[in-house]
């Protein structure tokens, strides 16, 4: 899960000698808030839109706009991009390395994307949401349990429970009918406080996954 299999190409880049309206007008063309600025193959920065509509008139060219100096390297993981893009609400981050040459940049609609691959979001199924103490947490037990009744955990997620040392753990399941697999999770003591059967689940999953893709402009 390294930031190489996300790397695009399609995004526009910038030199310090374009103008501050260049930039503003390639962000609107793309629907992103941030472009890397390059100096030939070599990443300067990043530029902001918000920085440039609140710099004076007489700064017309990047080459006179502070920086911002967020990148990663091809080889980071895809959750060190996850944080960075959540830390400081970014757009499109570049990619560079250890040289600063410019490799590519990432966007936030191919991170999403990639991400709800990853997680299993668009794979058909179910989900099992599970409470217990964080000390009873198996997932090989859980998909030994799972394993037996026929089908595979896809994705696992991990949700702490404030002041407390229990956890709620969902389970995305490839099968629709999941009946069997409750039962048997029930047998074993686990506190099921959830499930969903597809394909109820699955249509509201994709229409809210359409719906953020819908407010990213994607």
């Amino acid at each position: 899960m390294n930031v190489e299999k996300i790397i695009s190409q399609d995004l526009p880049t910038l030199i310090a000698e374009d103008t501050v309206d260049t930039a503003l007008q390639y962000m609107e063309d793309w629907k992103v808030s941030h472009l890397a600025v390059l100096d030939g193959n070599k990443l300067l920065g990043l530029v902001e839109e918000n920085g440039l509509l609140s710099f004076d008139a007489d700064i017309t060219r990047l080459k006179d706009v502070p920086l911002l100096d967020h990148r990663v390297h091809p080889h980071q993981h895809v959750y060190e991009v996850i944080e960075i893009f959540a830390d400081f609400k970014l757009t499109t981050l570049p990619v560079a390395d250890g040289e600063s040459v410019y490799k590519g940049e990432i966007s936030l609609q191919s991170l999403v994307e990639y991400f709800a691959e990853m997680q299993s979001v668009r794979a058909e199924g179910s989900i099992i949401v599970l409470e217990m103490n964080d000390i009873d947490y198996s997932l090989a037990t859980l998909a030994r349990l799972i394993e037996e009744n026929d089908a595979k955990v896809l994705s696992a997620s991990i949700t702490n429970i404030d002041d407390s040392r229990r956890i709620q753990v969902s389970l995305k399941i490839n099968k629709t009918e999941i009946t069997a697999i409750v039962q048997t999770l029930q047998r074993f003591d686990y506190v099921i406080k959830a499930f969903f059967d597809a394909p109820t689940f699955e249509d509201d999953l994709r229409r809210r996954y359409d719906e953020l893709m819908r407010y990213l402009n994607i």
